[in-house]
């Protein structure tokens, strides 16, 4: 017996099946996706690259799977099958076929998660574990964004002539909080800067300009927020910090905090209803902020690599 994975294409009639089942466990849950948005994401998504493919057992078709690149170097991959025991055999043949290498791949199960999370474990792929929040800003703290300051500071927005700066400061920043340190778009200063000019031209929705600022104090530029307007939780548009950090050498003063602060009020002058933001679990000093907001946690996913020696 042996287990291979098949380039899927649109008209598959056993794909099909499986796409009719996933409908059918997004509907019991009552998630949005259903079948025509699932597999719209799958085949026709132009603003990222989709390896679908349909798992064989021998000649017999178990399950499908598709690794989707938003950038070269970090994803999220979808698996579903039926059986658990086709998760195993699967996620070996992705590895083997490189899609984890110099990768960040987030695991995204429509069914068997915990079993997916351990064999990527068994695997030996390095993982990185992050949660998701979301505020209302209706409950935004008032109080604590609205504390007076007695630094002075500046705000200005930040554009894209500043993405040579901010690329250079979010690797530095991002060595500190060791937030993203097995992103290679996170490490290398020319791969964040053409990360950065990819955000800017919309690969994840578009720039909400009022909330992505640059923080200034006695003149020198010490950090910045870029907040993108991404589709979900049934809403069009929704402010996601995409980034925020703050010059090591600034580190420790409050200038994170107070950052956090000023963009929070932004978006909640624009009138948003809901934002949301990811940070990786062991970025405490960050997420204590966030929850003194009034941030809320969603839920903590997983994204694994495959460390290349």
């Amino acid at each position: 017996m042996k287990y291979s994975l098949n380039p899927l294409k649109e008209n598959n009639q056993d794909a099909e099946k499986f796409f009719q089942e996933i409908d059918a466990i997004y509907a019991k849950h009552n998630n949005d996706p259903n079948v025509f948005d699932v597999k719209k994401q799958v085949f026709h998504d132009d603003k990222a690259t989709t390896y679908p493919f349909i798992i064989m057992l021998d000649k017999v078709a178990v399950g499908i799977t598709w690794v989707k690149l938003t950038t070269p170097y970090y994803g999220n991959l979808t698996l579903y099958t039926r059986d658990k025991k086709h998760i195993y055999p699967s996620l070996t043949l992705i590895k083997e076929k490189g899609y984890f290498d110099k990768k960040m791949i987030e695991i995204v199960a429509i069914n068997h998660l915990d079993e997916m999370k351990k064999i990527c474990f068994d695997l030996k792929l390095t993982p990185n574990i992050r949660k998701r929040m979301y505020l209302w800003l209706n409950e935004l703290n008032e109080d604590y964004v609205n504390a007076p300051v007695k630094k002075k500071y500046e705000i200005q927005p930040y554009t894209k002539d500043l993405i040579e700066w901010s690329a250079k400061l979010s690797v530095e920043s991002h060595k500190i909080s060791k937030d993203y340190e097995m992103y290679e778009e996170m490490i290398h200063v020319e791969k964040r800067k053409k990360l950065e000019e990819v955000v800017f031209n919309g690969i994840y929705g578009d720039i909400l300009e009022s909330a992505s600022l640059v923080l200034s104090v006695d003149n020198t530029l010490v950090g910045y927020c870029l907040v993108v307007l991404v589709g979900c939780w049934g809403y069009k548009q929704v402010p996601w910090v995409f980034d925020i950090c703050i010059d090591p050498e600034y580190q420790g003063n409050g200038y994170g905090k107070l950052l956090a602060n000023e963009l929070v009020k932004k978006i909640k002058q624009d009138q948003f209803e809901i934002m949301g933001l990811s940070v990786t679990l062991s970025n405490m000093g960050a997420i204590n902020i966030y929850q003194k907001q009034g941030f809320r946690n969603l839920d903590i996913f997983y994204e694994f690599t495959n460390v290349m020696t």
